[in-house]
């Protein structure tokens, strides 16, 4: 199964912090972090928390474009540079 039928498998639901562990290759604690901005479901008011597959999936996509297009400026920056000194 490639991951394009995963996520279709998968759908819009709910995770816990257990499973997006599984979904994603992040720690508990980073999870914990991010879960935060998404302003998770508490169940049972201090039960575990659950957050949504299309919440987190969007987070995601965000914050990697975000990074990617931060990190471009400072590349073009620094190949400027080491062209410089080469003429």
């Amino acid at each position: 199964m490639n991951a394009m039928q995963h996520n279709l498998q998968l759908g819009d639901r709910w995770f816990t912090i257990q499973e997006l562990m599984e979904y994603v290759p992040l720690s508990e604690r980073t999870l914990r972090k991010i879960a935060k901005e998404l302003h998770p479901v508490r169940v049972n008011g201090r039960g575990k928390l659950l957050i949504k597959k299309s919440e987190f999936d969007a987070w995601l996509t965000e914050h990697s474009k975000t990074e990617a297009e931060s990190a471009n400026p400072q590349a073009i920056q620094l190949l400027k540079e080491v062209f410089a000194k080469g003429k």
